[in-house]
């Protein structure tokens, strides 16, 4: 015991390296894109995403399931810091298949307002024994990735994206269609009907240069209902 006191001590006492991460997406031609994450930019993701989350009415005491992989922590660590900083409840089950009944205990066990991040593949599971309306259609905030929007909008179940967008992340506006990514870390653009992104403070690997993603959609610019600037992504 000592010696892991001793040794967590130690550890907290060195500085902390600049780079969270080094995460890796897939371009429009199949090549794995790698960049680089630094904790100064999951500070600046946090705060972004604390307003864009309360913006759909989550704060205090109300509770949250977030499906996400291990691997994604480039993404999803600042909505968990979000969720953190602004007084959530916060559950997590993997967005993969096989963990689809934790994700079906937690919804049924909490009394969720959000449920973010929800993948095609829990949906593709848990509707094979309920219908979407009566599994997600009491849940007030739904913010999926694209396949479970498809997915949930064929139950008659409406839901926002979001989604891991390249290296950005793309947050469903409460208020006028499509989602927002934060126009301070990110450049995105339409070109021929397809999404194309870049880092605008240069984060370092292949990435920060402008790198079209195979997605189709469709972007819309200048002031947003909600108030916000940031551009906003509408995925087909």
């Amino acid at each position: 015991m000592m010696v892991r006191t001793e040794s967590l001590a130690r550890a907290k006492s060195l500085a902390r390296p600049e780079v969270a991460y080094v995460a890796r997406f897939t371009a429009a031609d199949g090549a794995g894109e790698e960049f680089k994450v630094t904790w100064s930019d999951i500070a600046r993701d946090t705060m972004w995403l604390q307003k864009r989350f309360t913006a759909w009415g989550m704060g205090r005491g109300k509770q949250v399931l977030l499906s996400t992989s291990g691997h994604e922590g480039a993404w999803f660590l600042p909505v968990i810091n979000a969720l953190k900083a602004i007084g959530c409840t916060y559950a997590i089950a993997e967005a993969m298949a096989w963990d689809w009944r934790r994700s079906l205990v937690f919804h049924e066990e909490l009394e969720l307002y959000a449920m973010l991040g929800l993948s095609g593949e829990i949906v593709a599971e848990q509707t094979k024994c309920r219908k979407a309306a009566d599994l997600f259609g009491d849940v007030p905030v739904l913010l999926a990735r694209p396949a479970a929007v498809r997915q949930l909008a064929a139950g008659g179940v409406g839901a926002g994206v979001l989604t891991p967008l390249g290296p950005a992340l793309a947050v469903q506006c409460p208020e006028s269609p499509g989602a927002h990514i934060d126009s301070v870390r990110w450049w995105v653009a339409e070109r021929r009907g397809r999404i194309h992104l870049s880092a605008r403070s240069g984060g370092g690997g292949r990435g920060a240069a402008e790198t079209g993603l195979g997605i189709e959609g469709v972007v819309l610019g200048g002031r947003c209902g909600c108030g916000s600037d940031d551009p906003r992504v509408l995925l087909s």
